[in-house]
Formats: C-alpha cells, sequence, structure tokens
C-alpha cells in the first residue's frame, strides 16, 4: 500500500513538472486576471519563463497598467516586454542607492532577496549601481516598448526603502562618503547633497533594444557594460526619454540613440556644481546620438544655470561619443568647451558633434569661437547600421540622411526637413 501511495505521488509531481501541451509558456501576463499564464509580480513571470525558456525561440513578458516596485534581474535570452495596452502606462521602479545597506540585498550579489528581506538579518550593500532592471551577460536580444523604469533613489524616499532599513554606510563601499539619514522628516532626496549613484537600468548583454521607453534617475540613470574580453556590448534607443544630472548615460557599449529626449532634471535646490550627459569609458564605437533633443526639466527648480552643463566627460582614456543634428533648447546652460575630463583627457578622446542646431538655427562650424569645441565640430557626419552595429539591425533602426535634420517641434510625424 505504501509503495503505490508512493508511486501515485511521483506520477503526481510527474504531470505537474510536465508542460502542458495546450498552454503556452512563451507568453507571460503580469496583473492581467483573465490570462492563463498570469502572475501578481513582474519576477514570478520572470521565473515562470525562465524555466520555459529551452523551449522557446522567443519569450514575451506583458505588463497591465500600474507602477510595480520591484528590482529585476533578467537572465533569459531572446525576451520581449511590452504594456498590455499598448500605452505608455507601466511603470517599474526600485530604491536601491550606493553608499546605503538594506535588509533586502543579498550580502553575495548585491541584488535583491526575497530571504533576506523577509528575515530582515542584517543589512547589505548593493551592487550594479543600485540598478532597478538588470540585463546579465544571458539577457542577449532583451527589447522593452512602452515602459518607464525608474529609480527613485534620488526622487524620494519610499515607505517600501524605510521598511528595509535604509541605513547610509559608505564603509560598505570603496568610494563614497554619504552619511545623510534618509529617514529624517526633513529629508531632500532630489537635494545635490543627498545625490548618489543609483540606475534605472544596467545593461550588460548584446542587442538591447528600446522603443518608446523612459529612463528616469539623476546620477548614473543607464548603464552599459562590458564583457569579459572587454567587447562593448550593442544597444539601440528609439524615441525615449532619458532624465539625469551627472554622467546619466554612461559605461561602454556601442550604442545608438535615434530620436530620444536628453532631459537634465536639475535639483531641488540651488546648486552651482557642472552636470553631465555622458562619461564613455573606451568601447569599440562608443555612444552616438543620432536626431536627439537636449532640453532642462524645470519641474523641481526653474533656476536653469548658466554655462553648468557638459555633453560628456571621459571616464578613462579613449572615450568615444558622437552627437549628430541635436537640437538644443537651451544652448546657454551649456559651458563653451561642452566636453570636459575626470580621469583621462579630452585630448585622449574622441568626440565629436556634428550639425548641431540652436533651437531652430543650423549651427556652421565657422560660428564656434570655443577652440575646444571647435576642434571637435563638424558641419557633416553619416554612418551606417553595419559599421555601428555589424551583423545586428534593430528592429527600429532608421538610417540618417547626410542633409535631414528632424525636428522635434514642428513635425511630430518624424519626417525629414531635406531643406536644412
Amino acid at each position: 500500500t505504501a509503495d503505490l501511495l508512493q508511486e501515485q505521488i511521483s506520477e503526481l509531481q510527474n504531470q505537474a513538472n510536465t508542460p502542458h501541451s495546450d498552454k503556452d509558456y512563451s507568453v507571460a501576463y503580469v496583473g492581467v486576471a483573465d490570462k492563463e499564464n498570469n502572475y501578481d509580480t513582474i519576477s514570478d513571470a520572470l521565473t515562470s519563463l525562465k524555466a520555459h525558456s529551452s523551449e522557446y525561440d522567443n519569450l514575451e513578458l506583458v505588463l497591465n497598467s500600474g507602477t510595480y516596485s520591484e528590482q529585476l534581474v533578467v537572465d533569459v535570452p531572446n525576451l520581449k516586454m511590452r504594456t498590455y495596452t499598448g500605452e505608455k502606462d507601466v511603470t517599474v521602479t526600485w530604491y536601491y542607492g550606493i553608499g546605503y545597506t538594506y535588509y533586502s540585498a543579498d550580502s553575495a550579489t548585491g541584488h535583491y532577496s526575497k530571504s533576506a528581506a523577509t528575515q530582515k538579518a542584517s543589512r547589505a550593500a548593493v551592487k550594479d549601481w543600485g540598478g532597478t532592471v538588470i540585463l546579465t551577460n544571458n539577457a542577449e536580444n532583451f527589447s522593452a516598448e512602452n515602459i518607464v523604469f525608474e529609480n527613485s533613489f534620488n526622487k524620494r524616499v519610499t515607505d517600501l526603502e524605510i521598511a528595509d532599513g535604509v541605513t547610509a554606510e559608505p564603509s560598505a563601499y570603496k568610494d563614497t562618503s554619504i552619511t545623510l539619514d534618509r529617514t529624517e522628516k526633513d529629508f531632500a532626496p532630489t537635494s545635490r547633497a543627498a545625490t548618489e549613484r543609483a540606475a534605472a537600468m544596467v545593461i550588460r548583454s548584446d542587442k538591447a533594444e528600446f522603443n518608446n521607453c523612459d529612463f528616469i534617475g539623476s546620477q548614473d540613470t543607464l548603464y552599459f557594460g562590458a564583457n569579459s574580453s572587454s567587447t562593448s556590448y550593442r544597444g539601440y534607443f528609439k524615441n525615449c526619454n532619458i532624465y539625469g544630472m551627472t554622467d546619466f548615460i554612461f559605461g561602454f557599449g556601442n550604442v545608438i540613440f535615434q530620436k530620444c529626449k536628453l532631459l537634465f532634471c536639475g535639483y531641488s535646490d540651488n546648486y552651482t556644481e557642472r552636470a553631465f550627459i555622458t562619461a564613455n569609458k573606451a568601447a569599440d564605437k562608443g555612444f552616438l546620438f543620432d536626431r536627439c533633443e537636449v532640453d532642462y526639466d524645470t519641474s523641481l527648480n526653474s533656476n536653469i544655470p548658466d554655462r553648468k552643463f557638459y555633453l560628456g566627460r571621459t571616464w578613462g582614456i579613449g572615450a568615444k561619443t558622437i552627437f549628430s543634428k541635436t537640437v538644443f533648447d537651451h544652448m546657454g546652460i551649456f559651458n563653451d568647451d561642452f566636453w570636459t575630463e575626470m580621469s583621462g583627457s579630452v585630448a585622449e578622446s574622441e568626440y565629436k558633434e556634428a550639425k548641431s542646431f540652436d533651437g531652430d538655427t543650423l549651427i556652421k562650424s565657422e560660428d564656434i569661437t570655443n577652440t575646444t569645441r571647435a576642434s571637435r565640430y563638424s558641419d557633416s557626419f553619416s554612418y551606417s547600421c553595419s559599421e555601428w552595429f555589424s551583423d545586428w539591425t534593430p528592429t527600429g533602426f532608421e538610417e540618417t540622411l547626410e542633409n535631414a535634420f528632424y525636428d522635434f517641434k514642428c513635425n511630430n510625424e518624424g519626417a525629414y526637413n531635406e531643406s536644412i
């Protein structure tokens, strides 16, 4: 009798572990109650997709409208992440920041651990810049559309963060001295003094593609890694909004940004320090901004500082960054040099700017008097997808025309004005 019972139990376990042919495990839903493969959290949905990843060529993660407070570590290939409605009505947010320790942080990985969060036995430092979403090197061919990725650390203090025991512990990190208590009544997370590195997206995988997504942070919003042989990963961003103040697009990577909006988010207090869009490390090709717009978000502080901002600063020798056909809505916020250094000199970098616009006015090289900017400015620039990405063509990639200018203000259809 006991043997028969054990056989029945084993049979039930085998049935539970065997995928049913009539159920599609390649698509996981979150918050869509009438769908069969539906989950309450994104993390649970990812776990399901990973369990069945070997059965399908492509996977899809579909999120119903709402805000999801989770740190996500994506380690499956060929995953597409999108909204259920087709609108930009989903926000994925997390609160980790450098310089602080948390009960929920795993002491080994520096990522969120459900068991650590439950036990609250001790606090640990975070890794990967506290990234809200971390794409590991197994997450090749990841894509996302209509998603807002946010790190709230430099935006607000959440109840979840306080419950997670957030504590300033600079000794747990090698390069920070921040000691501010984030639980104090008058703490201002959007002030310059409270700002620390906190990424919304960490990319350590090849061929990542984003369309119509937002990336919200302040310092180190969007990071690109390199593999063990220092080969740069490839990435493509189209029609995205990227917010930050200090090095908010940084790291390695052969990355193209097409028709994106780059927004200095400001601080809630008056400040006199500089701000930088990029901090590129040595890469094969580096960062290319094609027909992008640069502006300043005045929602925190309407006092826009004069001559304090830069297109980029060096992060080691060999930084590579190109801004082509860029629309500057507030040219006066930029330092006349446009480029500066952090480690490694500007002279050792490959910084370029081509065919920029001050509002609707084309800037010509003969009009630039600053020698640093003039030496890196050109009246023309062209490139090809294969030149940048070799054998990869992103789904939404648009070839650019040498004499074309994308006018964000006058033509929302994205048509080319070939008269400029």
